[in-house]
């Protein structure tokens, strides 16, 4: 989020965006989360693993639903401004569109990626985390 947004939740110019992107990919170790499907593909074969997050998508809609009615209605908090209730119905409609448009591209993007993590479901993820803790322990 912070090379992607400015201040006051304001899209960082494309361009702009890209330098600092670049700069941060020199670092050894990086997390890139929610990218469009060329920066996918681009980026897969710069990781050393992959974890892709292809979780149902009405579990990821209520989950959408519910922060963008309490960022609208509670916290009037958002990455891009107050939301009016069209721009909710876009986002949702994104996410309910999400395994028939967007999915397959992004398969072709990361492609066969020799570590890939997929997680279909959220008991996956919490499996994983503990996994993840499990093995820092036993390196301490």
């Amino acid at each position: 989020d912070h090379l992607f947004w400015l201040p006051g939740w304001k899209i960082r110019p494309k361009v702009e965006f890209n330098k600092l992107l670049d700069k941060e990919l020199l670092n050894p170790s990086w997390i890139i989360d929610n990218a469009g499907v060329k920066l996918v593909s681009e980026l897969s074969n710069q990781a050393t693993l992959v974890i892709w997050l292809d979780l149902p998508s009405l579990g990821n809609l209520v989950r959408v639903m519910r922060r963008s009615l309490k960022r609208r209605f509670f916290t009037h908090v958002s990455p891009i401004g107050q939301e009016k209730l069209i721009e909710n119905f876009k986002l949702w409609r994104y996410v309910l569109r999400y395994k028939k448009e967007r999915k397959p591209l992004l398969e072709q993007g990361i492609g066969q990626h020799h570590s890939l993590i997929k997680i279909s479901h959220w008991n996956e993820t919490l499996a994983l985390l503990n996994t993840l803790r499990q093995n820092k322990d036993k390196t301490r």
